[in-house]
């Protein structure tokens, strides 16, 4: 159960960090303080719709081939491979947010079932409560601790004040 809540923690919470930041991320790669996100956050949201939607379908067309989990795996890696590709520069944004997008919202489509194949359906609400909290925690670990940190300390070494 531990290693399924940290899974979701880690998932969850990067996806709520990038999105929560994704204003900052937009004007920092642009390298322009005008710089709008306003498209790039209608690509992730479409986007975390549609990973909703196929992942969810998706992983119940399979059930019986392949088993959740490895959905789960392929939201990881997506997410993974959306961050490093970030990196790349400001071109990849878009293909940055429809990624990151999918990858969130399939995991949020998967939070329910994996639970259920993985643990049964007794204590289920519980089980399921427990791992839905997994986004709250993965939010305030990665956006308030680890961002919030990093962006305080990079404006305080600019010498500007948030």
């Amino acid at each position: 159960f531990y290693l399924l809540f940290y899974i979701f923690v880690a998932c969850q919470g990067a996806g709520i960090m990038f999105v929560n930041n994704f204003g900052q991320i937009v004007k920092a790669m642009k390298e322009d303080e005008n710089a709008q996100s306003l498209i790039y956050i209608t690509v992730f949201s479409i986007f975390n719709t549609t990973g909703r939607i196929i992942i969810g379908s998706g992983s119940e067309a399979c059930k019986l081939k392949v088993n959740r989990p490895w959905f789960l795996t392929l939201c990881a890696v997506m997410m993974s491979a959306s961050l490093c590709l970030s990196n790349l520069g400001d071109s990849m944004l878009g293909p940055v947010a429809a990624c990151m997008g999918f990858a969130l919202g399939g995991s949020f489509a998967l939070q329910a079932v994996v639970v259920e194949e993985i643990f049964g359906p007794r204590d289920m609400p519980l089980k399921y409560s427990a791992c839905f909290a997994a986004a709250f925690f993965g939010s305030l670990i990665f956006s308030d601790l680890i961002a919030g940190s990093l962006y305080d300390n990079e404006a305080d070494r600019q010498g500007r004040t948030v």
